[in-house]
């Protein structure tokens, strides 16, 4: 992040896999530097995908990472044996 400063970016990207592990200390880390974030995860929803699912952060709205984290980890545990 400092990179982006120093090159004066106006806003930094960030994306996780099958996580949101890194936001808040990004989120803290671009405060701090004055820049946006845009953060993002990529997640598989199916082993059998053909390709990762990419989401971006909209401020809570339709295509929410943690929203669809979530959802995806409801859909694996009912499917799971047992469930």
């Amino acid at each position: 992040m400092a990179r982006a400063q120093a090159l004066r970016y106006a806003a930094l990207a960030l994306t996780d896999e099958c996580s949101l592990s890194g936001a808040v200390r990004a989120h803290l880390e671009a405060e701090r530097l004055g820049l946006r974030l845009i953060v993002g995860t990529e997640m598989q929803l199916h082993r059998h995908a053909p390709a990762p699912v990419p989401a971006a952060a909209q401020d809570g709205g339709a295509g929410d990472p943690a929203d669809l984290t979530a959802q995806a980890i409801a859909a694996a545990s009912a499917k799971a044996p047992g469930a």
